[in-house]
């Protein structure tokens, strides 16, 4: 019935019934003359299971749900565990709907937490903040704002750098594939002495072995080119969800004075103060009232009905957020958002 979805049955390990004998017994047994609830309606529509027979036919009484002739439902409840049966419409007669069970899921587990309907009027979420963008690893091309952050933190080291640019890494490029890699420094104190080209810790690339028989033929390009010192320095972004995202890199270099250790220091302060940056220009924060349809101590199920959010969460693992319940002070809470599917009226 959902027009997409990318669930994971909330990340449940499930024993899927397809065999008419198990499907009859689990009809005759445990779900006979209950109340199930149809997927895809806020809130879900009750639907009675009034009767059931052996080849997986059942009769149920369902005065909300306005379901189609041949269409694909899913009826759903929590009995201990929780069940899900895959149906299609066969007839219908007022609030009537005769249904073939084609498949029946069952949870291999009991929930965590007792998941409990919310008061819509009396618990909601505002104040989301997101990313606007999606930034990971394998990207080539990156979006304005974070192209503009670039532009002026290079400018600021032309000032005081002989060459100095802040780029994206290019698809092929062996040293720079190694910086993406590895997140070590490339520094070369001086282009003139081997010994530079070893590396001063764990931290940094080892260029000598890299270059292994074309040193020398990299130390007369240096020359060549009259450079006297070089840094390139991985930049790296930590995302909403903790993971670090080789962004770009800097590299700087001297034509007649060597860098010292403490440059480094420098480009890390100077880094951690671009990232900021662009963390502040890729966040939006939404502050409308989204519907907390139900909640338990192990999450939300939220209702997104803004346009703005439909779009910004669609590519994200996950978003802050403030949870509010009436006559209570808000609580501010990050959620990783574990499924997601789009209801009839686009929310």
């Amino acid at each position: 019935m959902e027009k997409s979805e990318k669930i994971d049955q909330d990340s449940r390990e499930v024993d899927v019934l397809e065999s008419p004998a198990k499907i009859h017994l689990l009809l005759s047994k445990y779900l006979g003359g209950k109340i199930m609830y149809v997927k895809d309606y806020n809130p879900p529509a009750e639907a009675k299971i009034l009767q059931s027979d052996s080849k997986c036919n059942i009769i149920v009484e369902s005065p909300k749900a306005k379901l189609e002739i041949d269409s694909e439902v899913f009826l759903f409840r929590t009995l201990g565990r929780y069940v899900q049966l895959k149906c299609k419409v066969l007839k219908h007669k007022a609030d009537k709907y005769q249904m073939l069970v084609q498949q029946a899921q069952i949870a291999k587990k009991e929930r965590a937490f007792l998941r409990l309907s919310a008061d819509q009027d009396s618990v909601y979420i505002t104040n989301v903040r997101t990313s606007k963008y999606t930034l990971n690893a394998s990207m080539y091309t990156i979006p304005t704002s974070v192209k503009v952050n670039f532009s002026i933190y290079e400018q600021k080291l032309k000032q005081r750098d002989d060459f100095a640019t802040i780029e994206i890494y290019p698809r092929k490029d062996a040293l720079l594939n190694e910086i993406k890699e590895s997140g070590k420094i490339l520094y070369v104190k001086d282009t003139g002495d081997r010994e530079s080209y070893k590396p001063v810790s764990d931290d940094y690339i080892n260029y000598e072995s890299f270059l292994g028989e074309g040193i020398t033929r990299r130390m007369d390009d240096y020359r060549a080119s009259g450079i006297r010192s070089e840094i390139i320095f991985p930049i790296r972004y930590l995302n909403d969800e903790e993971e670090i995202i080789p962004l770009g890199y800097i590299k700087i270099q001297k034509k007649n004075k060597t860098y010292e250790l403490n440059r480094i220091q420098q480009l890390t302060e100077m880094t951690e103060e671009m990232m900021e940056q662009i963390r502040i220009s890729n966040t939006v924060l939404i502050q409308k009232k989204q519907k907390v349809l139900n909640i338990s101590r192990g999450g939300l199920r939220i209702a997104i009905s803004d346009n703005e959010l439909k779009e910004y969460l669609a590519a994200q693992g996950g978003f802050s957020f403030d949870l509010f319940f009436k006559m209570q002070a808000p609580v501010t809470l990050y959620g990783l958002i574990r499924s997601t599917l789009v209801m009839r009226n686009g929310d």
